[in-house]
C-alpha cells in the first residue's frame, strides 16, 4: 500500500474528488465516486504500486485515469473507437499536477472574489460554475438573471479580475 495515501488532507481529498468528476464526465454512466473508490481500493490492496517519488494526488490521479481507460475499453457503446480515443486524449492533455495547480489558483481567486464582493454570492457562483464547465447561459439560468443583469455581473467580475491581475503583475 502506498503510505502517502494516509497523509491525504481534506483539500487533497476534495481535489481528487473534483478530478474524478472531471474524468467521469468524459464517459456516460461513470460515477466519480466509483473512480476514486477503485483507485483507493487498488492502492490499499497493493494492486497498484506507488512510485517512491510520486505524490498521492499524482498516484491516485493516474490510477483513476487508468480505471477510466479500462472502462472505456470494456464499454460496448455505439461510438466509434476513434471517438473514444479522442475523448480520452482530451483528458490526458493535462497532468494531475497541472490540474491541481490550476485548481489551487482558482481556489485563491475565488477567495479573493469572496472578500471583494462580501455577501453577494453571485460572483462566487459564476466562478464555481465556470470551474465546473457550465456555459454562460447555464450559469445565468441557475442564478435566475436576465441577459443584461448577467452581463452586468460579469462586467463587475471582469473589472475586479483586471485589477487583481494588474496588482499581481506589479509585485
Amino acid at each position: 500500500m502506498c503510505a502517502i495515501i494516509g497523509d491525504l488532507s481534506k483539500d487533497d481529498t476534495k481535489r481528487l474528488a473534483l478530478y474524478a468528476a472531471r474524468l467521469a464526465n468524459t464517459l456516460p454512466g461513470v460515477d466519480p465516486k466509483d473512480l476514486l473508490h477503485h483507485a483507493l481500493l487498488k492502492a490499499s490492496l497493493g494492486e497498484r504500486r506507488c512510485p517512491r517519488d510520486a505524490t498521492a494526488i499524482t498516484f491516485l490521479g493516474n490510477a483513476m485515469r487508468s480505471e477510466l481507460f479500462n472502462l472505456r475499453r470494456k464499454s460496448k457503446q455505439t461510438e466509434s473507437m476513434g471517438d473514444l480515443e479522442q475523448d480520452f486524449e482530451d483528458v490526458d492533455d493535462e497532468s494531475p499536477e497541472a490540474w491541481v495547480e490550476r485548481m489551487d489558483d482558482l481556489k485563491h481567486a475565488m477567495e479573493e472574489v469572496q472578500q471583494a464582493f462580501g455577501d453577494d454570492t453571485r460572483p462566487m457562483l459564476v466562478f464555481e460554475g465556470r470551474a465546473e464547465g457550465l456555459s454562460r447561459d447555464e450559469i445565468r439560468e441557475l442564478l435566475g438573471l436576465d441577459q443584461l443583469a448577467y452581463e452586468s455581473l460579469e462586467k463587475k467580475i471582469r473589472r475586479f479580475m483586471n485589477k487583481r491581475l494588474s496588482e499581481r503583475r506589479a509585485i
